[in-house]
């Protein structure tokens, strides 16, 4: 989407809202479910410093679990 001259927005559950620009923009996905509390605010706050627009998603996003029955798309 990138290449194509689109701009992320926002994140809402299933969708990506995206704009149309004529800049070129670079993005980046990383797992930070692994570090402690404080080091997710610490990392945040580095981006937020570095003029990175920040974008959070749950991590079982797209999972369904209805009882015990549970479908987990690939």
């Amino acid at each position: 989407m990138s290449n194509q001259g689109y701009r992320l927005i926002g994140v809402n559950l299933f969708m990506y809202e995206f704009v149309k620009s004529d800049k070129q923009y670079f993005y980046g996905t990383q797992f930070i479910g692994n570090n402690s509390y404080q080091e997710n605010l610490d990392y945040l706050r580095l981006l937020h410093e570095s003029d990175k627009k920040v974008f959070r998603a749950p991590i079982n996003l797209g999972n369904l679990a209805i009882g015990k029955f549970r479908l987990r798309p690939l």
